[in-house]
């Protein structure tokens, strides 16, 4: 064989291996970027779940939810007041993004974010005119149907946050 045609099959094989190198390390880099913001994204996440589950925590539910419908019977005028909450300020901010998420962790939260939006929505319905204006009865009824929905949210909560967990310990 010719030495050109030799220097030069050496030549593309060198060229070659050095791009099949590149790639392998541009796709580990790119493989490790990506679960770097895997585990940024599920520690935001999770820092918010925290947050939440924590004040629902705090709120002792079943004991206010007793004492609330128990004052609302004995005094058909009263109406009670329910603060606004803002609980999925960084779910909605890497909603475009949760497609990063591991498949075992998208559900939990993802559940636990329409719980909780739901119970905004009931939260906003309760502040509104014609919460005041139903009877008592269906008052007690709805605010009692809220303080549920919230238990459940805590639970989902847990359940997110638990998943959160776990899975940004594989990610590490």
């Amino acid at each position: 064989m010719d030495e050109r045609v030799l220097a030069a099959l050496i030549g593309a094989v060198v060229v070659a291996l050095g791009w099949l190198i590149s790639d392998r390390r541009d796709r580990l880099a790119e493989r490790r970027r990506r679960r770097d913001k895997e585990a940024d994204l599920m520690r935001a996440l999770g820092a918010e779940i925290a947050a939440h589950v924590h004040q629902l925590e705090m709120n002792r539910l079943e004991e206010h939810q007793a004492e609330m419908l128990a004052r609302m019977t004995r005094e058909p005028d009263f109406i009670v007041m329910v603060p606004g909450d803002t609980h999925a300020t960084i779910f909605r901010a890497l909603l475009p993004e949760i497609h990063l998420l591991p498949g075992d962790v998208v559900e939990p939260v993802s559940l636990y974010y329409s719980q909780i939006i739901t119970v905004a929505h009931l939260a906003e319905d309760i502040r509104s005119d014609r919460y005041a204006q139903i009877s008592p009865e269906r008052r007690a009824a709805l605010y009692g149907h809220f303080i549920d929905m919230k238990m459940e949210a805590l639970r989902m909560g847990q359940l997110a946050a638990s998943k959160l967990e776990r899975a940004i310990g594989r990610a590490q």
